[in-house]
């Protein structure tokens, strides 16, 4: 089968002509996609500077190269009609904000398109701001509800379309990552972290440095662990357009002895440091899966984090973590400390969080039902 995935992560896919680490394993998983369907060609929007790419015999990617966000839809459409002059296509993938154009490809080649979302907000809250975004989501929102099927990664993100009077097949597959990695312990690199930063504890977050993060609701949580008289320092991995701002509250708030940003880091140049943390902290005000909390709990962590769909999802309260109403900073401090004063309560949790990877996210599994989903969708 040959099938034609609209995607927007040009930052894993295309990582190899970055000069860089991938942040996750995503050219992994789209390999084995591949791999599976005997052909996957992937249009990625990025910026300009980009050259068609082959990742594997079966996965080829093609990137859009433009400077503003029209450009990548007309960019993805210019693709499209040469790919389809060359190759026919059994099935369209796409993302649920390049949706729009599957939609257009599909009525154009008759060929059915599914869609995979990650949220609940359409997948981009952004978009509900001025004109231009107001039109892409109404789009979308047209597009999605015409597909001829969407995968979703939680039963809460079903539930909410389901709500909203989706009638088309709807799966609950979360995103094939393989989390082994980060139970793979390696006890010098961890030593390495815990003596680098020189204090009784470490709290570690992981994400973008952007509003969704709510990164200043930590800093208030850290103020609040200090105050009880416990040595402590948060970790902060991730970079974003905030990260100016962040680092100014830090200072606001006489934090700087106390926090570290670390910047983005490779996927595997981040397991010693989930490992060398006693406690995974995340409080975000949206999340739709909420990977970091899957690789904290394969890493055997306890987490606490705020009540999104993505956290409810993953998270039994007391069980493997604590979950805390979003900019409730005053409950997470309690929680954080009372992990951090009861090394035989963390273990606990690490060990049910760690359980729990295990049993219900396996990446074999989930791609099997992902490639099942879309020979599924080509064949109704």
């Amino acid at each position: 089968m040959n099938v034609l995935m609209l995607s927007i992560d040009d930052g894993s896919l295309l990582v190899a002509q970055q000069g860089g680490r991938q942040q996750g394993d995503t050219i992994k998983r789209h390999i084995q996609y591949g791999r599976a369907v005997g052909c996957l060609d992937i249009i990625v929007t990025s910026k300009p500077g980009f050259n068609v790419e082959k990742l594997s015999e079966h996965v080829t990617v093609f990137p859009t190269n433009a400077k503003k966000s029209w450009g990548h839809y007309f960019a993805t459409l210019r693709y499209a009609r040469e790919l389809f002059e060359r190759k026919k296509y059994s099935l369209i993938v796409a993302q649920d904000i390049t949706s729009p154009a599957a939609w257009w490809l599909s009525y154009k080649y008759k060929i059915p398109y599914l869609v995979t979302t990650h949220g609940t907000d359409w997948g981009n809250p952004d978009l509900q701001r001025g004109l231009g975004r107001d039109i892409v989501l109404l789009l979308m929102k047209l597009a999605m509800r015409r597909s001829y099927g969407l995968r979703v990664v939680s039963s809460a993100v079903k539930d909410f379309y389901l709500n909203q009077g989706f009638k088309q097949p709807i799966e609950v597959i979360p995103t094939a990552s393989d989390y082994t990695i980060f139970s793979k312990q390696s006890w010098g690199e961890v030593n390495e972290v815990r003596e680098k930063f020189n204090s009784d504890y470490l709290i570690l977050t992981v994400g973008r440095l952007e509003r969704v993060k709510n990164h200043p609701m930590l800093f208030k949580v850290l103020k609040l662990i200090q105050d009880s008289g416990l040595n402590i320092k948060l970790l902060i991995v991730g970079s974003g357009s905030l990260e100016k701002e962040l680092k100014q509250q830090v200072k606001n708030f006489n934090l700087e002895n106390n926090i570290v940003f670390l910047g983005s880091l490779a996927y595997e140049d981040m397991v010693p440091y989930v490992q060398a943390c006693d406690v995974f902290v995340l409080s975000s005000n949206s999340e739709s899966l909420g990977k970091v909390i899957l690789e904290a709990g394969m890493s055997g962590k306890p987490v606490v984090t705020t009540d999104t769909l993505g956290a409810k999802g993953i998270i039994t309260n007391s069980k493997n973590g604590f979950l805390v109403e979003k900019n409730d900073s005053k409950v997470m401090s309690e929680k954080v400390i009372k992990l951090l004063k009861d090394k035989s309560l963390r273990d606990q949790m690490g060990q049910m969080g760690k359980k729990n990877v295990l049993q219900n996210y396996d990446a074999k599994e989930n791609i099997k039902k992902f490639v099942e989903f879309w020979y599924k969708v080509k064949i109704s």
